[in-house]
């Protein structure tokens, strides 16, 4: 599909027809040109764009379109040209681009002027199966989730989506990992498939495209900003049981951490509990008594 063909689609839907829209080429092409201007777009651009010429074309977009001349007792009235707009930041910039590093450099360049950018991907870019649900990486759709008990009859059954691009998704535990595009690194709680929960996030800029998840470590292939390594802190939940015993309990998806006791939070009286965490629904366990006197309590990998 050529970017002639998406403004075509775009002006052809009423609820989005009036979005400004902005056209980039590697060549000139008469024909181009006026197909262009046939469907409306207000800027068009061959690369390689420079800065500048990409903030001209970003504001003669959005400046309004100049009114009609108007006839008024028998004289023609000329209205007066509107004030060229003041690129201000904020607003949401969808870039549909089929070569990576375009639309990694543009995102960049529009992240960086203060502008959420959405990346156009063509339908399902990563899948990942556990059991009987399939996970799709879904492009600006987000994250689907389907039942593929019966292969021959999908069933979707949940879906999430905190804007960016899905390129890539990968399991562990409980939990989905989505690499989100401009949007970053989006950690999903999916122990309850149909309705999945957001409960963690990340963006330091590039394009996530991939990621690998070991241990208690995140892999993330983010684009022009290379590789980022994000370590995976398990929340450690605390309650009293009936028995007048605490409860301790993290998630067991993320391997490696031994739960410790200090009496007074001096580094060198951190012990380690001897007690063996037993496994619950996706949670590590672990029963203690009730301290004789105060106690802190953390999650530790050596």
């Amino acid at each position: 599909m050529s970017g002639i063909d998406v403004a075509r689609l775009i002006t052809a839907d009423h609820k989005i027809a009036a979005t400004p829209l902005i056209m980039l080429t590697s060549y000139d092409d008469r024909n181009e040109m006026k197909a262009a201007k046939d469907v409306d777009i207000r800027a068009l651009l061959t690369k390689p764009v420079r800065k500048q010429m990409l903030r001209k074309a970003i504001i003669k977009a959005v400046a309004p379109k100049p009114s009609v001349p108007v006839a008024v007792g028998g004289q023609v009235e000329r209205p007066k040209p509107p004030k060229t707009p003041i690129l201000q930041p904020g607003g949401t910039m969808l870039l549909v681009e089929d070569n990576e590093m375009n639309h990694d450099m543009l995102s960049r360049r529009l992240t960086r002027r203060g502008f959420q950018v959405v990346i156009a991907v063509d339908g399902v870019q990563g899948v990942a199966v556990s059991g009987k649900y399939a996970y799709l990486a879904n492009g600006t759709d987000g994250l689907r989730i389907y039942d593929i008990s019966n292969p021959t009859n999908l069933v979707a059954i949940g879906h999430t989506n905190n804007g960016g691009s899905a390129y890539s998704v990968v399991l562990s535990g409980n939990y989905a990992y989505l690499a989100n595009g401009s949007d970053g690194l989006r950690i999903y709680d999916v122990s309850n498939p149909t309705a999945p929960i957001n409960v963690g996030h990340a963006n330091d800029g590039g394009l996530a495209q991939g990621l690998a998840v070991s241990g208690s470590y995140v892999y993330l292939a983010n684009g022009a900003d290379g590789l980022r390594i994000y370590a995976l802190e398990p929340q450690l939940s605390i309650g009293l049981t009936r028995t007048n015993t605490l409860l301790f309990s993290w998630p067991s998806s993320l391997a490696g951490f031994n739960l410790q006791q200090n009496p007074d939070l001096k580094p060198a009286n951190w012990l380690v509990v001897t007690n063996a965490p037993t496994t619950l629904g996706g949670q590590n366990q672990i029963i203690t008594p009730l301290p004789g006197r105060s106690a802190f309590y953390r999650l530790y990998s050596p």
